[in-house]
């Protein structure tokens, strides 16, 4: 929610999967919009004077030579900041 405006999103780095030697990128989507390291409005300033709930959802995107089993870790960091109107 934000009254004086609306609201961006990035990303504070490439979100990825990892199990040391592997790594998987992934694709995160805030409220429809793909995210990345700029800024991108995510909320118009009439949705963020009323408030809203969105969805937020994170994919992985299949490396060229498929998905390989184990045990994964990683993070998606996302940074959120309120327009002046």
């Amino acid at each position: 929610k934000n009254s004086g405006g609306g609201i961006v999103a990035r990303l504070g780095q490439l979100p990825t999967l990892s199990n040391g030697r592997r790594l998987i990128l992934l694709n995160v989507e805030f409220n429809g919009q793909l995210l990345d390291l700029t800024d991108t409005q995510v909320v118009s300033a009439e949705q963020a004077r009323a408030g809203k709930r969105v969805q937020l959802e994170i994919s992985a995107v299949e490396p060229e030579d498929g998905y390989v089993a184990g045990d994964y870790f990683g993070s998606v960091h996302l940074i959120f900041d309120a327009l002046r109107p």
